[in-house]
């Protein structure tokens, strides 16, 4: 009768270690993908930050870092905000361009179309850094913890 009793007994206690096991596992994935999201947030935002505060500078390097920084994107974000990382470094290899096609550009027609290409691409990259970069990312980096059953 004794042994009839103790094995639910020993169940019960088994299986809240089970579960709580499996919780602590979940909530490693949801912080470890937090933290993956995140270092990518920050270095994108700290190379635009670089880009939009001096644009007459911005060249092929800042181009190459924000592709390293957002690089692994595609397996941690939408394919939406992927296409916005990819308009956005496109934007920077653009201006970077733009920066040394401008210096040799004879004063014309020639010059206000670089001109005005160029300002084109600083509005791109401003406006992904100043609004778009948090509002599309907020859906991704939020330790919003959901137990699926």
């Amino acid at each position: 009768m004794l042994q009839a009793l103790l094995t639910p007994a020993l169940a019960i206690p088994t299986g809240m270690i089970a579960f709580f096991q499996w919780r602590t596992a979940h909530q490693r994935v949801v912080i470890d993908l937090f933290d993956r999201r995140m270092k990518i947030y920050i270095g994108c935002r700290d190379v635009l930050r670089k880009i939009v505060i001096s644009p007459n500078a911005t060249t092929d390097q800042d181009g190459h870092e924000f592709k390293m920084a957002s690089a692994d994107a595609e397996f941690l974000f939408g394919d939406d905000l992927v296409e916005h990382f990819k308009k956005v470094e496109n934007a920077i290899f653009d201006l970077s361009t733009y920066e040394t096609t401008l210096k040799d550009a004879p004063v014309g027609q020639e010059c206000k179309d670089l001109v005005a290409k160029r300002r084109i691409a600083i509005d791109t990259v401003e406006r992904f850094y100043k609004e778009e970069l948090r509002s599309l990312l907020k859906p991704y980096i939020q330790l919003k913890q959901t137990l699926r059953w």
